[in-house]
C-alpha cells in the first residue's frame, strides 16, 4: 500500500506541528496510515461513494481529535490525503461543509493528475524533532492517473 498527501495536506501538518497544542498529530498519522493494510487506511464515514473509489472523512485521535480527509484508490490500493484539521486549539474547526468537500475530492484529483504529491512515511531518527512520528517527502513515484 501507498500513502501519498496533496501539497496543501503537507503545509497543514507543517503548520501545525509547530504548534505544541497539535504534537500528537504525527504520532496519529503515523499510527493510522504507516505499517498498517489498506483496510485499516482506508475506514472512516464515506462522503462520496465512486465506483473504485472512496472519498472518507477519518477520526484521528477521538473526540476533539483530528480529522483526515482521503481518497482511497481501491484496485490500486492507495490512500491519498487531502486535508487534515483539529477539532480543537488555535487551528480548531467546526465541520468541513458539503461545498468544501467536494472542493477537498478535486483538489486531491488534481494533484495526482499534475504528479505533484508527496509520500507520507514514518519518520527517521533525525527528523523526529521536525515532524514527530512522521516525515513527508516528495517524492516521483506518487505521480498517478486515476483510471
Amino acid at each position: 500500500m501507498e500513502v501519498c498527501c496533496t501539497p496543501e495536506f503537507e503545509e497543514q501538518v507543517e503548520k501545525l506541528s509547530k504548534n505544541k497544542s497539535y504534537a500528537s498529530l504525527g504520532a496519529e498519522l503515523a499510527a493510522a496510515y504507516c505499517g498498517v493494510t489498506f483496510e485499516q487506511a482506508s475506514t472512516g464515514d464515506l462522503l462520496f461513494p465512486m465506483p473504485g473509489l472512496s472519498f472518507i472523512k477519518k477520526r484521528l485521535a477521538g473526540r476533539g481529535g483530528y480529522r483526515v480527509y482521503v481518497l482511497a484508490v481501491v484496485r490500486e490500493e492507495r490512500v491519498y490525503l487531502g486535508f487534515v484539521h483539529p477539532k480543537t486549539g488555535r487551528y480548531g474547526a467546526d465541520n468541513v461543509t458539503t461545498v468544501r468537500k467536494a472542493a477537498i475530492l478535486k483538489e486531491i484529483q488534481a494533484a495526482i493528475a499534475t504528479g505533484q504529491l508527496y509520500r507520507l512515511e514514518p519518520a527517521p531518527v533525525r527528523f523526529a524533532a521536525l515532524y514527530p512520528g512522521l516525515t513527508v517527502v516528495q517524492i516521483s513515484t506518487c505521480s498517478h492517473q486515476l483510471r
